[in-house]
């Protein structure tokens, strides 16, 4: 987690949140699974950065379609992710009217209230209520890749 920090960090750094999180969130929509799983997951990281709210504010055009494919989409470590960036934005907003306010010019009522909805199962989870502000594991690597053990030599 210290060297996704670091990266994000010298990324941010290099070619502003803005960009970084526009990027992540023409990610979200990626036909492999992988690269959405990881994008949800880097967007999650990006709402931890002190300049968060701005984030949210300026780049709302691209930012909440992409949570919110991210919220039906099949894979659970996308939808985790996106679950704790609506988490996120619930806690550097000033409660559900302004979230709501900001999610209504580029989402639908229904997409809004799952947002809202989404926000608040994440913070009931026992991963928000046990280690608030941090961050999750990265998802688990791809299911195509097996390794094995046989007669304790580890095939892939």
């Amino acid at each position: 987690v210290k060297e996704v920090d670091k990266t994000i960090t010298i990324l941010t750094e290099c070619v502003g949140t803005s960009r970084v999180v526009s990027a992540l969130a023409a990610l979200a929509r990626h036909k492999h699974a992988n690269v959405r799983n990881k994008s949800a997951w880097f967007l999650a990281v990006c709402l931890e950065l002190e300049n968060a709210k701005e984030i949210v504010v300026k780049e709302g055009e691209k930012l909440w379609p992409a949570i919110s494919s991210l919220l039906d989409n099949s894979s659970i470590e996308a939808r985790t992710s996106a679950k704790k960036c609506c988490y996120l934005i619930l806690g550097l907003m000033n409660g559900k009217s302004e979230v709501e306010a900001l999610c209504n010019r580029y989402l639908t009522e229904t997409k809004v209230k799952q947002v809202i909805e989404s926000a608040e199962k994440y913070r009931n989870s026992s991963t928000a209520a046990s280690s608030p502000g941090k961050t999750p594991s990265l998802p688990p690597k791809s299911t195509r890749r097996l390794s094995l053990t046989l007669n304790g030599q580890t095939k892939e």
